[in-house]
């Protein structure tokens, strides 16, 4: 999946389409209303910086670009977490949200980088669940071999498994090109 680089002056919040065909709408000032902008809609990864968060009505539109506004109930906001503690100065970190499955990079407490994620299925067996906590990369590789012959969606055996960054014993953050559910879970 991509994500969304924040560049100087950009920062938290963002948004993430989940699902494709989400409806792009345009503010009438003269009316106060919000319509639909014809055929204009957002795709399945798309994501955007938040400009400006607008209520009427009772529904939360999110201004995205000089013109166009999404409504909340349509997409995935991603807002700023505060650092941990330990965190110092513009020390770099990772914030993983396993209930929103999304990864945020930051700088100290500069937001750089966002993308959706798809971390290990709940399951009653530890085995897939991604664990919870904080923890410091133990090793970085550009690629990996991934092998488990009791995962949920069964055995498998990936090469070249790209940026593998092990945090926790055999548990790596890293990319994949197998599969293209990020947004939920996976094993």
């Amino acid at each position: 999946t991509r994500g969304i680089e924040l560049n100087e002056g950009e920062d938290l919040p963002v948004v993430f389409v989940r699902k494709g065909g989400v409806t792009a709408f345009t503010h009438d000032a003269a009316t106060g209303k919000f319509k639909a902008s014809g055929d204009e809609k957002l795709e399945r990864f798309d994501a955007a910086p938040v400009l400006e968060k607008f209520e009427l009505g009772g529904t939360e539109y999110l201004k995205i670009d000089d013109r166009h506004y999404v409504r909340r109930t349509d997409i995935l906001l991603v807002e700023k977490t505060p650092p941990p503690k330990i965190v110092k100065g513009s020390q770099k970190w990772i914030d993983v949200d396993v209930s929103q499955q999304v990864l945020v990079a930051y700088e100290g407490d500069k937001a750089v980088y966002a993308a959706l994620v798809s971390t290990g299925k709940e399951r009653q067996n530890i085995e897939f669940k991604t664990p919870r906590g904080m923890f410091s990369i133990l090793s970085k590789h550009v690629t990996g071999t991934m092998a488990n012959l009791y995962a949920s969606d069964g055995p498998y055996m990936i090469e070249d498994v790209p940026w593998t960054k092990y945090f926790i014993g055999r548990y790596p953050l890293h990319g994949a090109f197998w599969h293209n559910g990020f947004g939920g879970m996976r094993s």
